[in-house]
């Protein structure tokens, strides 16, 4: 059992912290397990950093290619209608489509050389901005254009690791790479990134990578007509129709109800300044109906949101046929993958409870680069490739059997969906390279 502790500084980092990291599991000398509790202003998180030395174990990406293509409304995901109780039988047909691989499945498929598993791309085929490349094909959100530069990690034909711009104006995007990883990057040699500021790989805000669930970010209260404003300044509607024909009755009646109706989108090249000062915390403007009305108070009352004069974040307050809000920011668990310069590749899972709250995504580049170091590692760069619903390690070798990784040490239940009857869309399995 190895431990170390690291003490904040609160000053440098904006937050209080105190990480204790234990040895919990070994696999062999190219792979380790460690556990980190993290006071984040006086709440305790789980902290994960699986810590992978490439050239002792080879990184596979295998993933459910079901959902490549599958035509399903996903309106509801994004928040850009309202929920209504026959959703559920909705949700129950895509979750046997989406979700219909658990990690063990996963596992089973690289059996003889697997020695543990996490889950990759979480909200693959669910929302847009996220997408994989694996055996030779692009996986993505059926509705979603790619187009200009994206950030992933990716592995390269002769083994190098790193996370980098993909250009999808290239006619040769994928050449001499085995896979990629889309993600969105919060951490840029070395340090977090300001999410306003411009990459200067993409050329744009890291704030718009957020437009496949501006929930993420901002506190919305399940809000529709905040998601729908947040959705339409960060993203531009294509003039090609979808194709209804595929799609089942559920999916079709949610789908006509959506903001982009019969419309595949991309991203924007350009935020508005809207999507600037709803991350600052400053009021912004949105149209309602007086249909909406009753909902929207409901809901951000529900989320926190007191009404009346709007004198910083979480306040708001409506006039007509006028919401005015001054938005919080989203606080969630997620998972990282990162590379450092060490050459190690880490893996990072910071788990929440069933409230979802565990801090905003600033936090998380502060305990990414933090726990590192608590390994003797400097993180060079980090993407977000999950959120907290998807976070699950599967232990699978010789000394341990085949088990997912629900509780930490101390016995706090990590994971926030079921164990058993919630698939993922995408897993990182790692196996013993061959000699």
């Amino acid at each position: 059992m190895v431990s170390t502790s690291c003490d904040g500084n609160r000053q440098a980092t904006g937050m209080s912290h105190v990480c204790s990291t234990s040895l919990r599991f070994f696999v062999n000398e190219g792979l380790g397990l460690y556990e980190h509790t993290w006071d984040l202003n006086g709440r305790m998180l789980v902290v994960h950093n699986l810590k992978v030395d490439t050239s002792l174990v080879d990184m596979h990406l295998v993933l459910n290619e079901r959902g490549n293509g599958y035509a399903w409304g996903d309106a509801t995901v994004r928040g850009l209608v309202e929920y209504e109780p026959w959703m559920s039988q909705y949700f129950a047909q895509t979750n046997a489509v989406f979700r219909c691989m658990s990690m063990d499945a996963y596992v089973r498929a690289l059996k003889a050389d697997a020695l543990l598993a996490a889950d990759c791309n979480g909200n693959l085929f669910w929302n847009l901005g996220h997408w994989v490349y694996a055996n030779g094909t692009l996986y993505k959100h059926y509705r979603e254009v790619l187009k200009g530069r994206q950030v992933a990690f990716t592995v390269a034909t002769d083994g190098r690791n790193e996370v980098r711009p993909v250009n999808f104006d290239s006619p040769n995007v994928f050449r001499d790479l085995r896979f990629a990883v889309s993600g969105i990057r919060i951490v840029s040699k070395g340090q977090p990134v300001d999410l306003l500021g411009v990459d200067t790989d993409t050329g744009r805000p890291v704030v718009s990578e957020f437009y496949g669930d501006m929930t993420h970010l901002l506190s919305t209260g399940a809000c529709v007509p905040i998601n729908r404003a947040l959705f339409a300044n960060n993203s531009e509607e294509l003039p090609e129709d979808v194709n209804l024909s595929n799609m089942t009755d559920f999916s079709r009646r949610i789908f006509e109800k959506d903001c982009t109706r019969r419309r595949l989108a991309k991203l924007a090249a350009t935020p508005s300044k809207f999507l600037r000062d709803a991350v600052l915390g400053q009021s912004i403007e949105i149209p309602i109906t007086e249909v909406e009305l009753s909902g929207i108070r409901e809901s951000l009352r529900s989320a926190g949101y007191c009404e009346g004069l709007i004198n910083g974040p979480g306040r708001f307050f409506i006039e007509a046929d006028r919401l005015t809000i001054a938005l919080k920011r989203s606080t969630f668990g997620y998972s990282m993958l990162s590379t450092t310069r060490q050459g190690s590749i880490l893996i990072t899972k910071v788990y929440t409870d069933e409230s979802r709250r565990g801090g905003t995504v600033e936090d998380m580049a502060n305990i990414v680069v933090h726990s590192a170091r608590t390994l003797g590692l400097d993180v060079t760069e980090s993407i977000i490739t999950s959120s907290g619903a998807d976070l699950r390690i599967h232990l699978t070798t010789e000394v341990t059997p085949q088990c997912m990784l629900s509780r930490s040490l101390d016995g706090t239940p990590l994971i926030y969906r079921g164990v058993e009857d919630y698939g993922v869309t995408s897993a990182l399995v790692l196996a013993r390279r061959k000699t």
